[in-house]
């Protein structure tokens, strides 16, 4: 069950990651007045809550852009695997998981006092909580819940021909 579980949440995050990335590297085609801006139209109010996404110059969501796309390529290889029945689908499931993860992590860290980032965001409101709060939220425990489950499977998978091993001799 789990198993069908992360291939929906590879496949919605795949989507959304392309589109997110999508966003930034093809500004200012997606902004306002730019003749992309109606797909992209929902981030006005992200954009005015994270301002990094507003910049233009902000070389670093310009990277973490080009790594949702490698994000995806790592979650479409999951997906596939994982429908196949392929054992190798739990690794690259579990690798993609560890990569969003700590990928969404470093970029919460951003906006905190630790690297002095409070600047970064619009005010605290229920806008913040909902649209960038709980979707960046979203993004470590989603993949969070996967790494435990996943590495649970490996580390079984692991420790069983050991036991099986022990039990010939």
């Amino acid at each position: 069950m789990m198993k069908l579980a992360a291939v929906g949440w590879f496949s919605v995050s795949t989507v959304l990651c392309v589109w997110d990335a999508l966003f930034i590297l093809l500004r200012p085609r997606t902004l306002p007045g730019g003749d992309l801006y109606p797909l992209w139209s929902p981030y006005d109010l992200y954009t005015y809550l994270d301002k990094q996404y507003a910049d233009m110059e902000d070389e670093f969501v310009i990277a973490q852009s080009w790594l949702n796309l490698a994000e995806c390529v790592l979650n479409v290889a999951a997906i596939y695997l994982l429908l196949k029945g392929n054992k190798g689908g739990l690794l690259c499931g579990f690798l993609t998981s560890a990569f969003t993860f700590w990928k969404t992590v470093l970029y919460m860290l951003l906006y905190t006092s630790l690297s002095n980032g409070s600047h970064r965001l619009a005010h605290l409101s229920w806008e913040w909580c909902a649209f960038f709060a709980a979707m960046n939220g979203m993004w470590i425990m989603c993949p969070l819940i996967v790494l435990v489950d996943f590495g649970r499977e490996i580390l079984s998978a692991i420790a069983c021909p050991a036991q099986q091993s022990k039990k010939r001799q």
